[in-house]
């Protein structure tokens, strides 16, 4: 759960009683959860990027990651699991969040959360961004042989599920047997 709270502008602390959900994702199993927010720095007043918030969502893996219900969860766009969201985080109307109208799958008109930024990844971990080009990276804990930094690119797979790395997953229950 995302949650906002206010400061109170006279005692300096915060409103106790202003909590308020941003964004709530159900975790079938309790690993790999939301992991690390951010906003990017080189985003500046007027620029599309400005105010919007990136969230890292992880697979929700079972014990290792063993059956092929986690591998094929973060191929799809229908779950924000396994994923990057990109939101604008202020209130609007009756909705606690808004979409930025540039995300990738806005209007695409298929089960695809407008919300996801990118998808496919098991644990994604960290994020950041380069403070001169706001480029957003993405660690990324594998499940067997690679940990990932990922570049990250609007609406792209980045292959967990059916990759990790250069390893191919030829046998989705023990784990990568083979690299191409």
């Amino acid at each position: 759960v995302l949650v906002e709270w206010s400061i109170d502008a006279a005692t300096q602390r915060i409103d106790t009683n202003s909590a308020r959900d941003v964004y709530r994702v159900q975790f079938p199993f309790g690993r790999h959860p939301g992991q690390q927010i951010g906003f990017n720095p080189a985003a500046q007043p007027g620029d599309t990027d400005y105010g919007n918030l990136y969230i890292a969502f992880g697979d929700s893996g079972s014990r290792n990651s063993d059956n092929l219900i986690n591998f094929n969860r973060v191929q799809g766009t229908d779950t924000p699991l396994g994923t990057v969201v990109r939101i604008n985080p202020l209130q609007t109307g009756e909705q606690s969040f808004s979409i930025p109208e540039d995300n990738p799958f806005v209007g695409e008109g298929d089960d695809a959360l407008d919300e996801i930024y990118a998808f496919g990844f098991r644990h994604p971990q960290t994020i950041g961004f380069d403070p001169h080009t706001g480029q957003l990276f993405v660690g990324d804990m594998g499940q067997s042989n690679v940990e990932e930094i990922n570049l990250i690119e609007p609406g792209a797979n980045y292959g967990y599920g059916t990759r990790e790395g250069t390893y191919v997953f030829t046998d989705q229950v023990q784990g990568s047997t083979g690299a191409d």
